[in-house]
């Protein structure tokens, strides 16, 4: 395979981490990769997330209170274009649909428009080094609510999102060896305009293919929350630090259809979620 056209397949496949958690505040998204798509190209996913508690506790005291388990369904649209072969422009929404196990004054059946996230990754820089070639990306991007919908604060779990503007900074580093695999770390800082705090995000993907049209992708994430909140009940503060690993796929039907999914489960303290995605990918 020539080898511009293998990187834009592993692009397609990068591209369904960074959609298949929704990019949405409560869903805790993937971390991006150095792939881009290439000049006029376009990438559309379509994807179905689901996370589920078992149980959920307000703060990490041991005595803190169990409201009961709830299931969060988040429908996204993602899309990517390549402005040029460095710079690539992309937006994500979601709609999201929470459910209770049972409702109670801290926990009701929610759902809404969610949330825009526009942003775009800029290849900084690549070198060859070894047997492979290391690349540098920033990727700024900016979160929008799309609807006047019920805050964190007005219903603590099941809220559609924070409803508040951020402002991410992030940069990616990647590795991607002449034989395939790539490795890809990203960081950076999200200053968040309302009652959640500041988060600073790491994320390491790796990405292999183990057939010729299927590519694996193990990653972990962890995010800490910067400084303080209007309120130190827990409600406010509860998901601002997690870690995050799971195992994600891509199936290259075509040049110009995929499929992809992934399962992960997420540990925020006393609480621990499970989920899984499914998306289709659209190349032009």
């Amino acid at each position: 395979m020539h080898h511009s056209q293998r990187t834009r397949n592993l692009s397609a496949a990068a591209v369904c981490l960074a959609t298949l958690a929704g990019l949405s505040d409560n869903a805790h998204a993937q971390g991006e990769t150095g792939f881009l798509r290439g000049r006029g190209k376009l990438d559309l996913v379509t994807s179905w997330n689901r996370d589920t508690y078992d149980d959920f506790f307000i703060g990490d005291s041991p005595f803190a209170p169990r409201i009961g388990g709830t299931r969060r369904d988040v429908y996204s649209l993602y899309g990517a274009y390549g402005l040029t072969d460095d710079v690539d422009l992309i937006a994500n929404a979601a709609y999201v649909e929470a459910v209770a196990d049972a409702e109670s004054f801290l926990l009701s059946d929610e759902s809404a428009l969610q949330d825009l996230t526009l942003g775009a990754k800029v290849r900084i820089g690549s070198e060859r080094i070894g047997a492979g070639e290391a690349s540098l990306l920033f990727a700024p991007g900016i979160k929008l609510p799309l609807t006047d919908y019920a805050d964190f604060r007005e219903n603590a779990i099941n809220a559609p999102g924070h409803g508040q503007v951020d402002l991410r900074a992030r940069v990616i580093g990647q590795y991607h060896f002449d034989a395939g695999p790539w490795v890809a770390l990203e960081t950076g800082y999200d200053r968040r305009n309302g009652a959640p705090a500041d988060e600073v995000p790491f994320n390491l993907t790796i990405g292999f293919n183990v057939l010729e049209r299927l590519t694996l992708m193990p990653f972990y994430g962890h995010t800490f929350g910067i400084g303080e909140t209007p309120d130190d009940s827990g409600l406010e503060t509860s998901g601002a630090r997690y870690d995050r690993f799971g195992l994600g796929a891509y199936w290259r039907i075509s040049d110009t259809y995929g499929l992809s999914g992934n399962y992960r489960r997420t540990d925020e303290g006393r609480n621990e979620s499970e989920g899984f995605s499914l998306g289709l990918v659209l190349r032009f």
